[in-house]
C-alpha cells in the first residue's frame, strides 16, 4: 500500500485511526490520533480511507477521521520534530544548536531543517537570538525537557548566513542538583563550516546528518552560589542609585584571560572533565574540540588578540584539528609556543581582526 504523509489511515487491529505525520521506512509510520499523540505502527497495520468510495463506508459508522489539510499536516510534522531523544552517542552533554540535512540528500545540498537541542540531562529555559542588519532577531524561547529537541524552521542555502552569530540565554534546572549560574553569551559561526561535507555527522535518532554547534556546556557553569554571594564591594553596588551602576556580561573566554587582550586555554581533558576517566577517546577529543571553538568565537567577539592553546602532545590529532580551525581565519596568524614555557604542546594563535 503506498502510503504518504496527510494520508487518513485506520487501524487494522485495533479501535481508532488517525493521519499518517511521518514515513519511517517501507515497514513503520506514524499516525497523529485525535489526542494530538504520534503513534509508531507497521503499514500492515494500516488500511488508507479514501475520501470518496467503498473504502471510507467501511468504517464511517465508528471513526471519523478530520480532511488532511495543511494545517493538520504541518501539526502533525512539528510533533514528531519535537519528540524526546536518548543521549546523543559521541556527542558530549550540551545545548546545541541543530542544522539538519534533508534526508536522501548530500550534505552539501538542500535545506536545512534548524534546531536547539538539549543534550543534557537539564531541563532548560531558554531564549536565542540571531544578528541580522544590526537588530536582535528572537528566534525561539521557551521551556526545553532534558534530552530532547525543538525545531526552529527550515532555512535554504542563502538563509545559512542569517544564522551565523547571535546570542542566547539558558537557565538549567534540575531536581537533585545544585543551581548553575546562567548561561548567557553570544555565539558566531563560520559560513565554511557549513560547506565541508565531515562537519555534518549521523546521530541516534536523526534521520540525516547534521551539524551540531555547542552553544552550552553545564559542566562549565560555576555553581549559582559561586556567582552571587555578595562580597562587600557587591553590597555596595547594590546600594548605588540605578545611573551609577555598572553592568557586566560573563563571557567563556573571561576566565581564561591572562592580560590585556590576551587570554590561556589549556584544553587537557582533566581540566574540563571531572569524571574524563569513563570517557572514550573519541569523546574527550570531541570534548576538546567543542571546548576549542567555544573559546575561539568568544575570543574573535570579545577582541581578544593573542590566544595561547595548549593542546598537549598525544598523537597530534588535537593539535592537527586546531590549527586546521585556526588555517579557516583569514586574519588568524599560528605560531608555535616557546617551547621553554610550554614545551612542544602548545599554539599561539595571533588575531588580527578590524
Amino acid at each position: 500500500m503506498n502510503l504518504k504523509v496527510g494520508d487518513k489511515v485506520k487501524f487494522l487491529n485495533e479501535e481508532g485511526g488517525g493521519i499518517v505525520s511521518k514515513i519511517v521506512d517501507n515497514n513503520m509510520v506514524y499516525v497523529t490520533i485525535e489526542d494530538g499523540f504520534d503513534i509508531p505502527t507497521e503499514r500492515n497495520n494500516v488500511i488508507k480511507i479514501e475520501s470518496q468510495g467503498a473504502g471510507s463506508d467501511v468504517f464511517a459508522e465508528d471513526y471519523q477521521v478530520e480532511e488532511a489539510d495543511e494545517d493538520v499536516k504541518a501539526r502533525a510534522e512539528q510533533q514528531v520534530r519535537s519528540q524526546p531523544l536518548q543521549p546523543q552517542r559521541g556527542m558530549e552533554q550540551g545545548i546545541y544548536l541543530v542544522f539538519q540535512t534533508e534526508a536522501a540528500k548530500p550534505p552539501m545540498v538542500g535545506n536545512l531543517d534548524v534546531y536547539i537541542l538539549n543534550n543534557t540531562g537539564y531541563k532548560i529555559y531558554f531564549s536565542l537570538y540571531t544578528y541580522n542588519s544590526g537588530d536582535n532577531n528572537l528566534r525561539k524561547h521557551g521551556f526545553l525537557p532534558a534530552n530532547n529537541r525543538e525545531y526552529i524552521e527550515t532555512i535554504n542555502r542563502e538563509q545559512i548566513e542569517q544564522w551565523t552569530s547571535g546570542l542566547y540565554q539558558i537557565l538549567y534546572v534540575h531536581e537533585d542538583k545544585p543551581a548553575l549560574a546562567p548561561a548567557n553569551d553570544h555565539f558566531r559561526i563560520r559560513p565554511k563550516r557549513f560547506y565541508k561535507e565531515e562537519n555534518f555527522q549521523e546521530y541516534p535518532g536523526w534521520n540525516s546528518p547534521l551539524f551540531a554547534f555547542q552553544l552550552s556546556r553545564p559542566g562549565l557553569l560555576p555553581k549559582a552560589t559561586e556567582v552571587y554571594s555578595e562580597s562587600a564591594e557587591e553590597k555596595a553596588e547594590i546600594s548605588r542609585p540605578e545611573s551609577e551602576k555598572v553592568v557586566s556580561r560573563t563571557a567563556v573566554i573571561d576566565r581564561h584571560i591572562t592580560g590585556e587582550r590576551e587570554a590561556k586555554v589549556d584544553l587537557h581533558i582533566e581540566q574540563l572533565v571531572d569524571d574524563y576517566q569513563r570517557m572514550n577517546s573519541m569523546e574527550i577529543l570531541n570534548t576538546q574540540l567543542n571546548y576549542f571553538r567555544r573559546i575561539l568565537e568568544s575570543a574573535l567577539i570579545n577582541n581578544i588578540q593573542r590566544l595561547i592553546i595548549i593542546h598537549g602532545v598525544g598523537a597530534g590529532i588535537l593539535k592537527a584539528e586546531i590549527r586546521r580551525t585556526l588555517g579557516e581565519y583569514d586574519y588568524i596568524e599560528v605560531h608555535d609556543a616557546p617551547i621553554a614555557d610550554y614545551g612542544v604542546g602548545a599554539t599561539i594563535a595571533r588575531i588580527f581582526q578590524d
